[in-house]
């Protein structure tokens, strides 16, 4: 069962990563990847190599708003041709949307956390 990812600096290096080469190839449970923590990745970076924009659709950990309504259920992140877009919340997953190669890093910090996945 997921936690709650650990609030951590993010400029150490990570504990553990993945590289997504298409996100549009299938849904990232990012709280079920192997050797990394059962909870949200706390930091995801994608990137754009093609000639047209593309867009993403993320899940973020905390679906609630600034006064603690119920927040919407996914974020949609359009990145410009050639660039690269860094998300600075806890995404738990990657749906698979759009076309084109959109590339994802996945990053994770474990600080006192000790639920890894196997």
């Amino acid at each position: 069962m997921p936690i709650n990812a650990p609030r951590i600096h993010t400029t150490l290096p990570a504990d553990a990563w993945l590289h997504i080469a298409d996100i549009t190839n299938g849904d990232q449970d990012l709280t079920s990847v192997s050797g990394a923590g059962k909870f949200a990745a706390q930091r995801v970076r994608l990137f754009n190599d093609t000639a047209g924009a593309l867009v993403a659709v993320l899940i973020p950990e905390q679906r609630r708003d600034s006064n603690g309504s119920e927040g919407v259920a996914s974020q949609t992140i359009s990145v410009p041709a050639g660039e690269a877009y860094d998300v600075p919340v806890p995404i738990k997953k990657i749906v698979a949307s759009g076309s084109g190669a959109l590339q994802a890093d996945a990053f994770w910090w474990f600080g006192n956390s000790l639920e890894i996945n196997k």
